[in-house]
């Protein structure tokens, strides 16, 4: 049956369509869609926004009310891109030195093995140099301490410098030791035709990485927005997959959620799913054979800004004259349009 529908399925009269689609009640119409309890995001919100789970993987949540203490700062730490990460270390090492040359120009140049200039900046120069040189242990033999307080400070930033690049050898063993999955996702999800007469959900998936992952499987979620007189609301409906586990990934792997009589978009036209104000939440989980280690990446698309209707995926690998097979990761998202199975 072929539901057509004018409605903005952004309010409670999406729930009404589904409904009338089944012909049931409300708790009939929960069994059949196969709704579920609230998966961590809750259920009841003042307001609209924009997605659950970004397109890195990462929740839609800003924290805040919370005091952050040292251990949190290693979790930043670890956990941050490598550009602001190299910043940070190398802005600590110049921010570090900076104030120890400041404290040998506040003793007296003339306590360093150097001859006092009357240019304050090459006072300056020689201070921070010496800095750098005591906070690395390296030490060329020209410039060192003469009394005991230029002393006493180089054994303090000594220690410093020792404390200084112990913390950077752990964050950089951290990040390096940290399983991080690079799974490659089609930028769009698609509605394509699916056996004789039905059509079905689908989005593709590879690994974006040379190592191997095996025991993959896949958790796939809808997440409906509606709204009615008490505001708005999520309820969420585990989608039925073709497919969700698998031995191994070394090529791409389309998941399919097929429009059946156990899907909530049974029932719904094509541009009735495409106004649905939901979002498929996506949760992978693999054992990554280079780290030895369970690793998991989430994942979501916006049923009306990041759907497509009526296409199917283009075959992205295939076999080379030396018996071999490529993979083009670069055409995972590749598509064609094609006609639908009528609903």
């Amino acid at each position: 049956m072929v539901v057509q529908s004018k409605l903005n399925f952004s309010d409670s009269k999406c729930l009404f369509l589904l409904r009338k689609a089944y012909k049931c009640n409300n708790q009939q119409f929960i069994r059949m869609s196969t709704e579920v309890r609230d998966p961590g995001f809750g259920k009841i919100f003042d307001g609209n926004f924009s997605r659950l789970i970004n397109k890195d993987g990462s929740f839609n949540v800003r924290v805040k009310g919370v005091r952050y203490s040292l251990r949190d700062a290693y979790v930043l730490m670890v956990g941050m891109k490598w550009i602001p990460f190299m910043m940070v270390l190398v802005g600590g090492y110049f921010f570090v030195n900076l104030i120890f040359a400041f404290i040998y120009l506040s003793i007296g140049i003339e306590q360093l093995t150097v001859e006092k200039s009357v240019s304050d900046w090459d006072n300056f120069v020689q201070a921070f140099f010496f800095s750098t040189q005591t906070c690395t242990t390296v030490g060329y033999g020209i410039l060192a301490p003469k009394d005991n307080g230029a002393s006493m400070v180089a054994a303090l930033e000594a220690m410093m410098g020792f404390f200084m690049f112990s913390v950077a050898t752990g964050l950089i063993y951290g990040r390096f030791s940290r399983p991080k999955p690079r799974f490659l996702f089609s930028e769009k999800m698609i509605l394509a035709p699916y056996k004789d007469q039905q059509n079905a959900l689908m989005f593709r998936v590879s690994n974006g990485r040379s190592n191997a992952l095996m025991d993959l499987s896949v958790n796939v979620m809808l997440a409906m927005r509606t709204k009615d007189q008490h505001g708005w609301s999520l309820k969420y409906f585990r989608l039925k997959l073709e497919t969700s586990r698998i031995h191994f990934l070394p090529l791409s792997w389309t998941i399919v959620h097929p429009i059946d009589e156990e899907s909530p978009f049974y029932g719904l036209s094509p541009s009735a799913i495409e106004a649905m104000s939901g979002e498929v939440l996506v949760l992978f989980r693999a054992f990554d054979e280079g780290f030895g280690q369970l690793i998991h990446k989430r994942h979501s698309y916006i049923l009306n800004d990041e759907f497509i209707i009526g296409a199917k995926f283009v075959r992205n690998f295939g076999p080379n004259e030396d018996g071999s097979i490529d993979l083009r990761n670069d055409h995972i998202g590749d598509y064609v349009k094609c006609e639908l199975n009528p609903v």
